[in-house]
């Protein structure tokens, strides 16, 4: 079964900590972990996830959003719009 978020905020932190908060088909989740770069791409990595390894995207700007394209693949798995600060108090 594929899981589509029907909202997220997340919130990164100096050092790589980010905390996320996903609204979709099975609740609410907080979830916090690290994102790092891995041999030039952005990573996210959790503990209840991919079994803590990271999982590497690619990104591009368009405009004001930001696309994630994951490895392998080229389709589009995420679109964000950045917002300064923490506007979700994550």
């Amino acid at each position: 079964m594929t899981r589509i978020a029907a909202f997220l905020a997340a919130a990164l932190a100096l050092g790589g900590t980010i905390r996320m908060l996903v609204w979709g088909e099975d609740g609410e989740k907080s979830r916090t972990g690290k994102m790092e770069l891995v041999d030039g791409k952005p990573c996210t990595r959790f503990a209840d996830e991919n079994a803590g390894r990271p999982a590497c995207f690619r990104a591009f700007k368009d405009g004001e959003r930001i696309h994630a394209v994951k490895d392998p693949g080229d389709t589009v798995e995420a679109t964000w719009r950045l917002i300064p600060g923490n506007t979700a108090n994550l």
